[in-house]
């Protein structure tokens, strides 16, 4: 189950038809910390903990 799981996040980080819904989630997720510069890090870290749920909904 676990590999399922991992195919799901591969395909949700680079699929092309995602590109636009990935910045949309991460300009929501920037706004939050109002101006504050974040590392790509961070941002890579919600991409795969937050961005399913949010795109879920």
């Amino acid at each position: 189950m676990r590999s399922l799981a991992q195919a799901n996040c591969y395909v949700l980080l680079h699929s092309d038809k995602l590109s636009p819904y990935r910045q949309e989630f991460l300009e929501s997720e920037r706004a939050v910390y109002g101006g504050i510069q974040i590392s790509k890090r961070t941002e890579d870290k919600w991409l795969v903990e937050k961005f399913p749920r949010w795109l879920a909904k």
